[in-house]
């Protein structure tokens, strides 16, 4: 199809900077949300005016604001930084502070001990039994917990010396689900950024001509 061979162009282009098999679950169950996900990635690592996101015909760049609500499921959102430099904010509908399970158990135990003495608001002996059976299970919480109270930034504040991960909702799809603090913009407002009304974002066209884009992405 015109979106698949669009997609499967992004991808190409892409290789060596981003494995297309790492879109997230959620952005795989249907091959629109899939093209926003992948044309949003791809408009963050290249992207530097409209025609960057065109993609054939079935691209476009437009206010995340005003995208209806299947394409705002996968869309990348697209800003500039103080420093000048574009970034990109996936949407954190399904995020959550968990804990590395590729981290060393010793070094999953202390953070969880750093974590705890760090909220004094909150007793992590009040936990939920079910997330006391192992250390991961109780990291899950624990990381969750201080994320959802004290984080400003996901990236420094759930990394406890990297026993603890920022991670999609496919990541941690195998995890006790009752341990797990999913973030979200209107629950987390301190350190979710909030969408601002003119954050660009590349997604695919619901509307695009699908013969004009297969010619188009054939010549591409």
């Amino acid at each position: 199809s015109a979106v698949a061979a669009a997609v499967s162009w992004a991808c190409g282009a892409m290789a060596g900077t981003f494995d297309c098999n790492q879109v997230p679950s959620e952005c795989k169950q249907s091959p629109w949300r899939n093209a926003d996900f992948v044309f949003g990635t791809y408009y963050h690592q290249f992207g530097h005016e409209e025609k960057d996101c065109k993609f054939g015909g079935i691209g476009m760049l437009a206010q995340f604001s005003i995208l209806d609500t299947d394409q705002r499921q996968c869309a990348v959102e697209h800003s500039t930084g103080k420093d000048g430099k574009s970034g990109q904010r996936q949407k954190w509908k399904k995020r959550a502070c968990v804990s590395n399970r590729e981290a060393v158990f010793e070094n999953v135990a202390t953070a969880v001990s750093w974590a705890c003495g760090a909220m004094t608001s909150f007793d992590c002996s009040t936990g939920p039994a079910e997330c006391k059976s192992d250390i991961w299970d109780t990291a899950d919480y624990v990381f969750g917990k201080y994320y959802d109270t004290k984080a400003k930034d996901p990236d420094f504040d759930c990394n406890f010396g990297g026993a603890g991960t920022w991670a999609f909702s496919s990541e941690f799809a195998a995890h006790k689900q009752e341990c797990i603090f999913v973030v979200t913009r209107s629950s987390h407002s301190t350190a979710d950024t909030p969408i601002h009304q003119s954050t660009p974002a590349c997604v695919a066209d619901r509307h695009a001509d699908s013969a004009a884009v297969q010619q188009a992405m054939t010549k591409a």
